[in-house]
């Protein structure tokens, strides 16, 4: 997601070609750690953390990685595949819930 005004279209101008051909390549170098992050997610949650231990769990582990350039990547990665979902559902706070 850029900051760039959008076309007569409403759409966004699109990156670069080289910029996608470079997000492509890198998606194949970094697309193990996103798989084996999500697998570690999803056996927290299923052993009872919160959502919101989760992200924060996952928000550290980005926090500390020296190559921020493969943390935002792997963000983006990330934001994609949820775009993907028709009804991603929101976090949730067990302690509002009724």
């Amino acid at each position: 997601m850029t900051d760039s005004p959008t076309t007569p279209t409403g759409r966004r101008p699109l990156p670069l070609a080289g910029v996608t051909a470079l997000a492509q390549a890198e998606y194949e170098r970094v697309r193990p750690k996103l798989d084996e992050t999500v697998v570690k997610i999803r056996a927290e949650l299923a052993a009872g953390a919160s959502d919101f231990e989760a992200v924060a769990d996952v928000w550290l582990s980005l926090h500390v990685q020296q190559e921020k350039s493969e943390t935002l990547l792997l963000a983006a990665i990330a934001i994609v595949q949820v775009a993907k979902v028709p009804h991603p559902q929101p976090l949730t706070d067990p302690d509002s819930q009724p």
